[in-house]
């Protein structure tokens, strides 16, 4: 038997002991300061990769019974699993099915769905046949209410019955949906998690920029009838000097540049699932006090969303975020001081723009951020960008002022606001540290957590506030709970 974390398995020391929590639920080691040395060095051996008594080898003799101890408690309230045992069958749920009146259509789907959350778009439904053996709505009535009542679908699919025949979709509700997705205490269960993530910043050793293919990744989201992404394509735009790519989701369109296909669509991409993770926002939300790491209700206001393949990913993408808009806001308004900047970076950029006959003016907030801003102009023509580093702050401000310029040219639509930023732990780190040397605060809410082909990819909101949050209390009584 090979025992494995699963991969939910999210985990704070604290003064009493290791506060773990995953999908199906938390639970206190008790044990102070040695459960949580006790835990720190048992976890490495849980990796899957070796049987028990292997994984347990170096652990001494005298210790080993308390190791045993600690992993059957694992084991039973599942944290741990067998890396050998198959994956579970789908499961099955009870089903319902939805008339699609004049269309000679229906959808069987899992009980509980709301309207919002089947996702139908009527421009891709197949239109009615003018004969066959299933364009009599009766039929159809009776063949997908016999669907459901054999309960042949899991709860991820959809069936469509048409005059065509028949066909599955993958799908499901929006998790934060308030009727049928997100249930319970999800939203603070994310804080939770988010809290444990962000923990280990600065203390970690620094992990590398993250090896997510986006653009694989999300293949099982792909839908062109229930999305959340129904296509990713190039549309008919001008794909020179640089890329333009567009994604169709449930909930619009989303176009983004690169300087190849691969950029340009992970950009679009990105931008999309953030502006799904959108429509989970409510009146109050649960998120994480920066830089505090303390669990805090909040209510959404003017927010910058982003994304990432980790927590640490989703804070340093958003703080990137925020200090843009912020800064776009200000320049808009004629409020920025701004310092006019003098630096040779992005040469291809500039090349670019030299066939333009365009020479950009570049201009960086006098205020110290917490991240590099720049602001390019030309043509009467501002743009605003922000990253983790100066070069790639400009070179990201040349690369919206370029798509700018060829999107104008041709009449086509200009990039939507979005996308990811490439990161690492380290740099979150050293974020974070500004923030706490700044006396700055703001408000991190993981919207939404998206289960991909191998990996995950979260969406968030950030905003800064003028005030820290006094939330420990929260936490506190969440974890005496689980006592």
């Amino acid at each position: 038997m090979r025992l494995a974390l699963t991969p939910d398995t999210v985990s704070v020391f604290t003064p009493e002991g290791v506060y773990l929590r995953n999908n199906g639920g938390a639970y206190l080691l008790q044990g102070g300061a040695v459960a949580c040395e006790f835990y720190r060095r048992l976890e490495p051996l849980l990796d899957g990769r070796a049987d028990l008594d292997a994984a347990l080898a170096p652990v001494s003799p005298a210790k080993r019974g308390e190791a045993l101890r600690i992993v059957g408690i694992l084991r039973d309230r599942g944290y741990v699993v067998d890396a050998e045992a198959p994956p579970p069958a789908p499961e099955r749920c009870d089903l319902a099915w939805t008339l699609l009146p004049g269309r000679h259509e229906a959808v069987v789907h899992p009980a509980g769905f709301c309207a919002d959350c089947l996702r139908l778009r009527a421009a891709d439904l197949t239109p009615p046949a003018p004969s066959g053996a299933l364009d009599d709505d009766d039929l159809l009535r009776r063949y997908a209410a016999a669907l459901a009542e054999a309960k042949r679908p899991a709860r991820d699919e959809l069936v469509i019955v048409g005059a065509n025949g028949t066909s599955v979709h993958t799908a499901a509700p929006h998790p934060l949906c308030p009727r049928c997705g997100g249930l319970g205490s999800a939203r603070r269960n994310r804080g939770f998690e988010a809290m444990a993530a962000l923990t280990g910043l600065g203390t970690a050793p620094p992990a590398e920029c993250s090896t997510v293919d986006l653009l694989d990744a999300v293949e099982p989201l792909k839908d062109a009838r229930f999305g959340p992404i129904f296509k990713i394509h190039e549309s008919d735009f001008t794909q020179l000097p640089l890329t333009r790519s567009e994604v169709v989701s449930v909930d619009g369109t989303t176009i983004a540049s690169g300087f190849d296909y691969f950029e340009s669509r992970r950009r679009a991409l990105a931008a999309a699932l953030e502006r799904y993770a959108r429509r989970g926002v409510e009146e109050r939300m649960w998120g994480v006090a920066m830089p505090s790491l303390e669990i805090v209700a909040t209510a959404p206001g003017a927010v910058s969303t982003a994304s990432g393949a980790s927590y640490e990913e989703l804070f340093l993408a958003a703080v990137v975020a925020e200090e843009r808009r912020l800064l776009e806001c200000a320049v808009a308004e004629k409020t920025a001081a701004l310092v006019e900047l003098e630096h040779d970076a992005a040469a291809r950029h500039r090349a670019i723009l030299r066939r333009y006959g365009i020479v950009p003016r570049l201009a960086v907030p006098a205020d110290a951020r917490l991240v590099p801003a720049v602001v390019a102009t030309a043509d009467g023509i501002d743009v605003v960008a922000a990253a983790p580093t100066l070069d790639e702050a400009i070179a990201d401000a040349l690369r919206r002022l370029i798509a700018r310029i060829q999107a104008g040219d041709h009449g086509e639509p200009p990039d939507s606001d979005g996308g990811c930023v490439a990161a690492n732990r380290a740099m979150a780190a050293t974020v974070l540290e500004r923030m706490a040397r700044s006396g700055r605060h703001g408000v991190l809410v993981p919207h939404l957590v998206l289960p991909l082909s191998g990996a995950q990819w979260i969406a968030g909101s950030f905003h800064f506030d003028p005030e820290p949050h006094a939330t420990a209390a929260v936490r506190d009584a969440e974890i005496a709970d689980v006592r």
